[in-house]
């Protein structure tokens, strides 16, 4: 199989391209991944044949929903139905998910930050008022 890798990422619009037939049905939390995208941008570009959707059918979906006219993507028009069918099942197959620990463990330490971030926010509102009532 050739790698996907090295293909140039381009910009299409999102209108132009062409949804078939799905392994998976069901899009499941597009809500959840569109707001991570709208805060940190499209990681991993969809992947096209011509205009039709190889991989990346809730990636599009969450982009349609943030209103994006534009979506980047990596064409692999060299690959036969064969190898596209095979990076379709392996995109849906070959992720793994957090543990429940790794959920928690990663939480945890954005609430420590958070809380980290109050605090120092605080000492520093408590010595501009100590200035303000010093001067």
């Amino acid at each position: 199989m050739k790698q996907v890798s090295i293909a140039e990422v381009i910009k299409v619009p999102i209108d132009s391209i062409v949804v078939g037939e799905r392994r998976r049905q069901k899009l499941g939390r597009v809500q959840s991944l569109a707001n991570s995208i709208a805060a940190r941008g499209l990681i991993h570009p969809l992947l096209l044949r011509g205009n039709q959707l190889v991989a990346g059918r809730r990636r599009l979906e969450a982009c349609r929903r943030l209103g994006w006219k534009t979506v980047t993507v990596r064409r692999v028009d060299g690959l036969t139905d064969d190898e596209l069918r095979a990076m379709e099942l392996e995109e849906n197959t070959e992720r793994e998910a957090l543990t429940d620990f790794e959920t928690t463990k990663a939480r945890l330490a954005e609430i420590r930050q958070a809380e980290a971030d109050l605090k120092r926010e605080a000492a520093e509102e408590e010595l501009r008022q100590w200035r303000s009532r010093s001067m």
